[in-house]
This record gives structure tokens, sequence and C-alpha cells, in this order.
């Protein structure tokens, strides 16, 4: 067994799946399955969760202590915010807002399709995994979460810090991993402070998809006794053959890996000229949370490996390039066995009449092909819709 330490750019999507995107409020109308008829999915993409009353383990960094509620607040300065895209401060309470909406609107299902965590580091992910946990034993949700660009930001752990931290001075606090910045010298440990006041600690260093799909396992991206069915594009047991046990046994984080080459999809893809081949997770599954709706999570982060390593060492995050700069489109040719497997699990859902829903974030292109125009996707302004005669042959002609 080898041992490892957003969306697509465009997704060629068949009639039988229904898109599902951004909806909070409005259920199935339309599908395969009379029992999914009505279901109501809350998508919340891009949560970035920072936990605002965060414990460093270690209590590196206590915050900012508050006398009424007895809670120290670990938030970002103001300028941090200003300076970002994102709002740091503000993701816990909106989170925990949106799931209150949920609740109260009856909403059991919540997909988490990317950046739920912030660079998915331990003293945040704790934080989400906790609020995640508060809702299921209250209500019921059931959380399934897919990864984003930020989570994991590296296919393995690699340094990470903030550099603006808020004091109770009111002065920016910075904090980071062994490694990065100025903690990148030695010291013994997990955590000092260095005389410039900067503290090292391991809370916030960048976890990888190893420790993130551990902290996730309860969130869709490891089997579970309350799904009906669940497989991934590396599991070898059809529908009919199906156990939790062996769902177990098949989908650990050494099962799901796959060889990417420097120029693309390694395995049975690999051309004789393809060269800086390695083994990369991909945490890409199918879950069946009740009878007849199939939920497709797309691990869409291609980790593409650089032609000139800085190592020799395939675990290190130095050897890749970033998720960010390969892009959607790099899926089409770095990570061709997930779209064979997407094709696959679209042809299964309509043999065995389930509704399928895909991840897929309504701000990304999107191509539909059917041979009945079925598919409508009225908040993605950015879709085309082909069609083609039913029954056709290779080579025909799609139309607008």
């Amino acid at each position: 067994m080898r041992k490892t330490k957003r969306s697509l750019g465009f997704s060629v999507i068949a009639s039988s799946i229904l898109l599902a995107m951004s909806l909070l409020s409005s259920g199935i109308a339309q599908a395969n399955n009379k029992n999914v008829v009505g279901t109501k999915i809350a998508f919340m993409p891009d949560i970035h969760f920072h936990d605002v009353y965060a414990t460093f383990n270690d209590g590196s960094f206590k915050g900012i202590p508050n006398s009424k509620s007895g809670k120290s607040a670990t938030i970002r300065s103001m300028q941090a915010q200003l300076v970002s895209t994102r709002l740091y401060n503000e993701q816990y309470f909106a989170l925990l807002e949106a799931l209150d909406d949920a609740a109260k609107r009856g909403i059991k299902y919540i997909a988490l399709p990317g950046d739920f965590s912030d660079d998915g580091q331990p003293v945040h992910m704790r934080g989400l995994q906790k609020i995640l946990n508060q809702y299921r034993e209250k209500y019921g949700m059931v959380f399934l979460a897919a990864p984003g660009n930020h989570d994991p930001k590296s296919a393995f752990e690699r340094p990470h810090g903030e550099a603006d931290f808020l004091n109770p001075d009111g002065s920016e606090q910075r904090v980071f991993s062994r490694g990065e910045q100025e903690c990148n010298v030695h010291y013994k440990g997990d955590t000092t402070i260095l005389k410039n006041g900067t503290i090292c600690t391991e809370d916030i260093r960048s976890l990888g998809y190893d420790s993130i799909m551990e902290t996730m396992a309860e969130y869709g991206f490891m089997p579970s006794a309350d799904y009906l069915y669940y497989e991934t594009p590396y599991s070898s047991y059809s529908y009919n053959e199906y156990s939790l046990a062996k769902a177990k046994a098949e989908n650990t984080y050494d099962h799901r890996q796959y060889e990417m080459c420097a120029q693309g999809t390694g395995g049975r893809y690999k051309k004789e000229e393809y060269t800086h081949c390695r083994w990369i997770p991909d945490t890409t599954y199918l879950v069946e949370p009740f009878e007849g709706l199939w939920l497709l999570v797309i691990d869409a982060n291609v980790f593409v490996p650089r032609l000139k390593a800085v190592n020799d060492d395939p675990f290190s995050y130095k050897n890749y390039n970033s998720a960010n700069n390969a892009g959607y489109n790099k899926m089409l040719t770095h990570k061709k066995q997930v779209i064979d497997y997407i094709k696959n699990v679209v042809k299964r859902a309509e043999d065995q009449g389930k509704t399928l829903v895909a991840f897929i974030e309504p701000d990304e292109r999107l191509i539909t092909i059917e041979d009945v125009r079925e598919i409508d996707l009225p908040r993605n302004a950015n879709a085309v819709h082909l069609l083609y005669g039913a029954g056709g042959h290779d080579g025909e002609r799609i139309s607008a």
C-alpha cells in the first residue's frame, strides 16, 4: 500500500443531474425518485471559518479577555480585514446565523462546498468541528463537506500563520508555525515566543489532506452508519455489494490516492513523455444519505508536481504548485480519473433511478449536454446548454 503522508472550470452534466447551487430555502421540485421531492438542502460555500473564541492548545496566544462573557476573543485586526477579501471576525457569526435560519426552515441537509476553513489551521478546524457537532446534536443536521483551495491549502502539511491577530492594547500580534516567517529558526518544543514578541505555535500550521480528512470524517469525508451508501472513485464494490465495513476498509486515506505527473494524469492515462509523477490524495466521494438521493462531492483541487522539485521528499508541499495557480481547467488534464468517474456516476444514477446532486458553485462556467432540454440553471448566468440527438453517433453535431 502506498504511504502518503473550484469546482471545474466547466462541467459537463448529463440530464439526470439536478444542480443545486446556493439553495437555502427552495427544495427539489423534480426528481427521479418520489422520496426526494421536496427535500431541502442548504448550500453554504466559502465559510472561511475563523474561530473568534479559539483556544490554542499550548496556551501560546490567549487573545483579548471579555469580563462579561468570560471568553477571550482571538480576532484579527481591522486592518487585516480591510486588505483582505474576507471578513475574518464576522464569519463565525455569519455561520451561526445561517445555521439558525436553516434550522427554522426545517432543513436537515447542509452542504459545505469548499473553503469551510481558513487555510485548514488546527485552532480554527477544532472550532468549526465544535459548532457542527452542536447543530448535529440539537437539530439532527447532516453536514456534507467538499474541499476548497483553502482546505487544504496544499496537499501536504505546510507552515503557516498570521501577522495580525489583535492584542488587548490594540497592537497586532504575529503568530506563525515552525518554518514560517521569523519562526523559521531552531527552538525546542512546539511553541516559543521570540525576542521580537512573535509567537511560534503548531496550532496555526496549515493541515494537509490527511489531517483534514480525519477532522472532517464525520461530515462526509469518510463512510458513516448514517449513510445508506458511500463510495469514492477508488472503491471496488458495487451498490448491491455495499456494507459499512467494506466501505471503511476501502476508503481510508491511503486508498484514496491517484498518480499525477507534471504534464497530466498518471496511472492508466500516463503517456511515455510524462515525468515527475507523484501520488496525490483525492477526497471526491458519492453519498446516499437516504433512499433515492445521491450527493456527488467533487474534489477539484489540482496540486501539480513541479518540474523543478525543491527536494526529493514526495510529501513536501514545496514540490507542488498551488491549486490556486492550477485553476479548475487542470481537472481535465490532471484529474481525468475524476472526470471519468463523474460520467460513470451520472450513468448509474440514471440507470438506478437516483436523483443526483452535484456540488457546483454558482459563479462557475457550466456546460450542459442533454438530448432533451431539462436542466434549468436560473441562478447561474454563466451557463451554456447544448443539445444532441437521442441515439446519436460519435461525431454528431451538438447545437446550442
